[in-house]
């Protein structure tokens, strides 16, 4: 999952359904979650990420999740650039094929990753994405 800001509730909604059954106190994970998966989420500033601390403690108790905040300030965060988010993913998923990309966000924010994604070889149908402008 790769998520900006407000794009954050959806990928949140889906993590927290993978998660289900350990959340409601259950001694087994949902049954639909067998392999690491990965959240970056991107916002403005440390008190904008919404969630933090929820994820925060799901990376703490489960090993197949990882979670990586990214802050977007200043010109990166004003110009939409893209650098830090793809700097932050390229280690996580290049030479990967068996990862399925969600992105989350605004067009601007997805789009330049869904090419970065094309660029690595994956397909446009293979590459989720959810756009909320």
């Amino acid at each position: 999952f790769i998520a900006r800001y407000t794009g954050i509730v959806p990928a949140h909604c889906m993590i927290k359904h993978l998660f289900a059954g350990e959340l409601r106190g259950g001694n087994h994970l949902a049954g639909a979650i067998q392999k690491r998966s990965t959240l970056v989420y991107c916002a403005p500033n440390e008190q904008e990420s919404i969630y933090h601390d929820e994820f925060v403690n799901l990376a703490t108790g489960h090993s197949i999740f990882h979670y990586v905040p990214v802050v977007l300030s200043g010109i990166a965060h004003a110009e939409g650039d893209h650098r830090p988010v793809i700097e932050t993913i390229a280690p996580l998923v290049e030479g990967r094929r068996d990862l399925l990309p969600m992105i989350s966000g605004t067009k601007a924010f997805v789009q330049p990753l869904r090419t970065y994604f094309t660029d690595l070889g994956f397909g446009r149908k293979e590459i989720r994405h959810e756009t909320y402008d």
